[in-house]
């Protein structure tokens, strides 16, 4: 598509990897490292498969490097505007190992990936070595040089290092002028960064670039650092660049990995209707902190009540243009949710929108390449509900969070709120099938499967409703697996459990005999296996690969915090060693550069045969 385009300008393909570069283009120094980017290559390299919804690529993702980069959220930032990206001129600034890259591709736009290193050039052509419609080019931004311009721009995770690599006063201003050449007068801008403000940061998390808690909040940044921004610093950034048009989205957990986009319409009005969605990401992050001040999933619910989800949400989503241009036409629609850690057939898109009258309604729909909504296995049956009214309320699971969050929280309580759980669970199976549970050996029906505290909503007026029952087994199950999928999920989604001091030397493991017996229900280890076994195979079809984790059965329940803190203090060691690194390179290829060394050059010869023929000769 960009061929003669780019050889016009100077630019030439190679046979071998197929990347564009100049002859005297230079690499920028980033980097993940050697170790971390040859093997990212090398999984990419080797897969059969490299769509976004890559069973393949997930099977591998065992860490957060292939998780940044192979992981299938990664694409979710941009599903909203699938449609718009279809068919478009598409130039995207930084691709890095070509997860975003990949989806632009798969929409059907006509990509110029950019990427400032030729490792990562590299990856990114693997990872769409069978799209025709992506060209990619080894090029620092600063020095492209191209007399052509472009629908869409694309900016994601590079907005915050124009102080690394664009030189003067005001470099964020002076990159978004140099973006603005290839710009189309009726073109747009698309961004996405952290938020300064965000909430997590309040809440103790370090800042994403530096890993120093409270580092941008107190506005720490040096020259030349990544820096971000709070929602009215950025929105003036982009208006003093001519971006007179501004649209904003909000990714959750973060616009890394996202699978929740709220809407400004949703923010602004205080739509609790998100809430749930927004909650349940932040839980399911997969970067979690361990000193935190409070437990931010809980402190969105006073948020969005106070209409301040705008200003503290973790990341911002932004389409700009120069003058007012609707991009995308979502008008009432309140938030957008993405299933897609899962194999290909089994994703979905939820849907969260008003309508005419003012009823709110969740759309649902299939991501896969066959576009019905229902899949049959011999183990698993899916299922979705294409549309149906949205369920107020709060989800009965966190009732637990807020339980255990609280210091010396008693165990009888948290059976108490159990019981309440297993009764519901009780009366349902009994008013719709007749069945009755009497042990953890009861059959229940297939379709129960997913009946957890996590999947049902306690209305206002106390009653009770089941939520995305996606999932039923082709065969009945023992109840005791149900009850176990139910605790074991409020253990793991949990931020944390806090101090009790009766539970401070129980594992996950006795944790869950104990409540089996409070309960009724007594069971033994052996039980556990059986569970688990289970759980594996639901977890392995739902994936698309054998699936087998550590679930941390010996852990103690509440001592999560101190294996969190020791990763947490290592990642940030590793983050200030990789940033000091960078600093060493750029220092020693400015001097490798410089006129003093180049004259130099035939004295450090000189030195370099004098030593060898010592050795010779000594």
């Amino acid at each position: 598509m960009f061929e003669a385009i780019l050889s016009a300008h100077g630019y030439r393909c190679d046979s071998e990897n197929g990347i564009w570069r100049r002859p005297s283009s230079q690499d920028i120094m980033y980097s993940d490292g050697d170790l971390v980017e040859e093997r990212i290559k090398g999984i990419i390299k080797q897969a059969n498969d490299v769509s976004v919804l890559s069973s393949e690529l997930a099977s591998k993702i065992d860490d957060w490097p292939t998780l940044y980069h192979l992981g299938a959220n990664r694409a979710n930032l941009l599903r909203p505007f699938a449609k718009e990206l279809r068919g478009k001129q598409i130039l995207e600034i930084g691709s890095g190992c070509g997860a975003v890259t990949r989806y632009l591709g798969e929409c059907g736009g006509n990509v110029l990936a950019v990427e400032g290193t030729s490792r990562r050039a590299e990856i990114s052509r693997l990872r769409c070595r069978d799209l025709p419609n992506v060209s990619v080019v080894n090029e620092r931004f600063q020095d492209l040089s191209l007399e052509t311009s472009f629908d869409i721009i694309t900016l994601v995770g590079v907005l915050e290092y124009a102080n690394l690599y664009t030189s003067g006063k005001k470099p964020f201003v002076i990159m978004l002028d140099q973006v603005k050449r290839y710009l189309k007068p009726n073109g747009h801008l698309i961004i996405a960064i952290e938020n300064q403000l965000g909430l997590k940061y309040f809440s103790g998390a370090p800042e994403d670039h530096i890993g120093i808690p409270m580092y941008g909040l107190e506005g720490r940044y040096q020259a030349n650092q990544a820096k971000t921004f709070g929602k009215h610093r950025l929105q003036q950034i982009l208006l003093d660049s001519g971006f007179q048009w501004q649209k904003f989205w909000f990714p959750f957990p973060d616009y890394k990995h996202p699978e929740v986009i709220v809407t400004e319409t949703a923010f602004a009005d205080g739509r609790k209707e998100v809430l749930p969605l927004v909650q349940g990401a932040v839980r399911r992050s997969p970067q979690k902190v361990a000193d935190k001040c409070f437990d931010e999933a809980l402190v969105w619910k006073s948020v969005v009540k106070n209409k301040l989800g705008e200003q503290f949400a973790n990341s911002f989503l932004i389409v700009a243009s120069h003058e007012k241009d609707v991009f995308i036409d979502d008008t009432g629609v309140l938030a957008y949710h993405y299933s897609t850690r899962r194999q290909q057939k089994y994703c979905k898109e939820l849907k969260i929108e008003v309508e005419n009258d003012q009823a709110v309604v969740m759309h649902r729909r299939s991501l896969g390449n066959d576009p019905v909504a229902k899949y049959h296995s011999s183990f698993l049956e899916w299922e979705i509900e294409k549309t149906e009214h949205f369920c107020q309320g709060v989800l009965f699971a966190d009732l637990f969070y807020l339980l255990t969050r609280q210091n010396n929280w008693q165990l009888d309580t948290f059976i108490t709120e159990l019981k309440r759980y297993v009764h519901y669970v009780e009366q349902k199976i009994a008013r719709e099938s007749g069945g009755v549970i009497s042990d953890v050996h009861s059959m229940i029906p297939g379709r129960y499967v997913d009946l957890i505290p996590q999947n049902v909503i306690v209305h206002e007026d106390g009653s009770w409703h089941a939520i995305d029952q996606e999932w039923k087994l082709n065969q009945d199950f023992a109840f005791g697996w149900l009850l176990f999928r139910a605790i074991l999920q409020i253990i793991i989604n949990a931020d944390w459990f806090a101090d009790t001091g009766s539970l401070q030397c129980n594992t996950r493991e006795y944790f869950i005999i104990q409540v089996f017996e409070k309960l009724g229900y007594p069971i033994k280890k052996e039980d556990i296996d059986i569970y688990m076994e289970l759980e594996n195979r639901f977890s392995s079809e739902v994936l698309g690969y054998d699936y087998n984790p550590d679930w941390g059965a010996e852990l103690a329940v509440c001592s999560e915090l101190s294996v969190l803190r020791q990763k947490e203090k290592l990642e940030r060691e590793i983050m200030q060693l990789k940033q000091r690194n960078a600093e060493l390179e750029e220092v020693c290829q400015q001097c490798f550069s410089s006129l003093s060394w180049k004259i130099t050059a035939p004295v450090r010869n000189v030195s370099r045969y004098i030593k060898k023929f010592l050795k010779k000769t000594g």
